[in-house]
């Protein structure tokens, strides 16, 4: 039913499935999904925090799908929690600090943002991008001295990479901004 896109259909088979096995973590996620398309995203992210709960091994994945229903439902601090949970469990993940950024940036947290950022800039790793989105913020945040630094920070990484990474498409346009 979920296939076919008759999503009233598949809720109630998955609500079926769900009181005979409450802890089925991929029902869960399943009904998550089904609630998420009709715009039930309070639902969708309790459905996602039970897929978690109930799962021996949740994924980032599933991480990242119940703060981005907790976000589109308007609950930033609650999904900035869930992605601060998936970092405390599998640690410094680039795919769960971006998304907690973006949060933080568009609820206009600016310093909150940029801690995470800095936070990031002290591992070893790439740093042209995180300092050209770290220009980005500071410079949305009205802090345009502090932008132009940054951004010529991110110049200046750039530039030390070598002809070959400079030279691909993600680089190029990270130049170009």
């Amino acid at each position: 039913a979920i296939d076919r896109g008759r999503d009233a259909e598949a809720l109630r088979a998955l609500d079926r499935q769900l009181a005979a096995e409450p802890d089925s973590a991929p029902a869960h996620a399943l009904r998550a999904g089904v609630l998420e398309r009709a715009g039930r995203d309070a639902e969708a992210a309790r459905e996602h925090e039970a897929g978690v709960r109930t799962s021996s091994d949740p994924g980032i994945e599933q991480y990242l799908a119940w703060s981005h229903a907790l976000a589109h439902g308007g609950q930033t601090d609650a999904a900035l929690k869930v992605l601060d949970e998936a970092l405390g469990r599998y640690g410094p993940v680039v795919s769960l600090e971006h998304p907690a950024i973006e949060l933080l940036v568009s609820a206009q947290r600016w310093d909150a943002a940029l801690l995470r950022i800095d936070d990031m800039l002290k591992r070893p790793g790439p740093r042209e991008t995180l300092l050209a989105r770290r220009g980005e913020i500071l410079r949305a945040a009205g802090r345009a001295d502090e932008a132009r630094q940054s951004y010529a920070d991110a110049l200046a990484a750039w530039s030390a990479l070598t002809p070959r990474m400079r030279a691909t498409p993600a680089m190029q346009a990270l130049r170009t901004r």
